[in-house]
């Protein structure tokens, strides 16, 4: 990444995804989340990854995601049918993962990849029909 370029740098957003797959399944109390999330990529150049930290998983160490192409996980309950249904076909970069271990690493933080893990909801925000 170019550091001199601040068309280059890292841009970081956090929002919470609220409880399981709420937001895309048009529930009345996220409508503001969804408001942002509709008009953010407007607001910013396309990415050329993107980078979710997520606390749903709880590992001895930081666990990347290391699938080419990472299958749906249904880490929810008691919601309707159609909440498991839905597939987000994003593709994975095992070779980025294995650089931002690399990182990790370099900075003594014990890492490792997974390659066969799924998307969980915590990512789950599919492209509009």
């Amino acid at each position: 990444m170019d550091r001199t370029n601040p068309e280059k740098k890292a841009r970081i957003i956090y929002f919470s995804h609220g409880w399981g797959p709420l937001p895309i399944l048009g529930d009345p109390g996220h409508k503001a989340m969804i408001d942002f999330m509709t008009v953010l990529p407007n607001r910013i150049p396309r990415p050329e990854a993107i980078l979710v930290v997520s606390a749903h998983w709880e590992e001895a160490s930081a666990t990347l995601l290391g699938a080419q192409h990472p299958p749906m996980f249904y880490d929810y309950y008691g919601f309707p049918d159609e909440a498991y249904t839905i597939q987000y076909p994003a593709p994975g970069d095992p070779e980025l993962a294995g650089r931002i271990a690399g990182l990790f690493q370099k900075s003594n933080i014990p890492t490792s990849i997974n390659p066969r893990r799924g998307i969980g909801h915590g990512v789950l925000i599919p492209p509009e029909n």
